[in-house]
């Protein structure tokens, strides 16, 4: 099992959700402009919300991932976007296989 962090960055126009296992490493590239193409574009403003959690592998991290994005865009009510798809309220993320944990109460939001 390896660790993986999941965030969401306040950006100018958008939230941007992310995962990572080294979680400082990765917002300070976001806030230099070279951690993703979005936030290049649209500066970090702000970290709205940040999960961990242990995961077998780097296919159950990108299938968190867009779990915490549709998370994100129901607590926020705003549109949030991975690095390949954006979610709002009424949309569904599409799941490979079936992910049996963790329930997305179990997230933390920081604002």
């Amino acid at each position: 099992m390896n660790l993986y962090y999941f965030y969401a960055l306040d950006c100018v126009r958008i939230v941007y959700c992310g995962y990572t296992q080294n979680l400082s490493e990765r917002l300070r590239k976001h806030i230099k402009g070279t951690g993703a193409q979005i936030t290049m574009r649209s500066s970090p403003v702000s970290i709205l919300a940040v999960s961990y959690m242990s995961l077998p592998n780097v296919d159950m991290a990108i299938e968190m991932e867009a779990h915490f994005a549709k998370f994100i865009a129901n607590v926020f009510n705003r549109e949030t976007t991975i690095s390949y798809k954006r979610y709002s309220m009424d949309s569904e993320p599409s799941y490979r296989f079936k992910l049996t944990y963790p329930a997305l109460n179990d997230f933390i939001v920081l604002s």
